[in-house]
């Protein structure tokens, strides 16, 4: 995956792991994205948005503050509501 994250201000954390990871398979639609960064992070303002690889195209965006993205520590947490298809990244 590429991940866009908007809205950090300072020394951006560095993705350390995200699963599923780059190639898995048989992964359900609903499996949940988790991204573990090289520190903590805590929720402020700003996004994280998911986009097709082939063409550049925003498939999905979640606002940091929706409870359908989770925090904890160095974790984020967040399942999209719409099936990803090949190439998203």
């Amino acid at each position: 995956y590429v991940l866009h994250v908007t809205g950090l201000a300072g020394v951006v954390p560095a993705i350390a792991n995200v699963q599923p990871g780059d190639d898995a398979v048989e992964v359900t639609l609903d499996t949940p994205i988790s991204i573990a960064f090289d520190r903590s992070v805590v929720p402020g303002n700003g996004s994280i948005e998911i986009y097709r690889f082939d063409n550049d195209q925003l498939v999905q965006s979640f606002d940091v503050s929706s409870p359908l993205v989770a925090f904890s520590q160095n974790n984020v947490t967040f399942t999209p509501t719409i099936p990803l298809s090949p190439f998203t990244q």
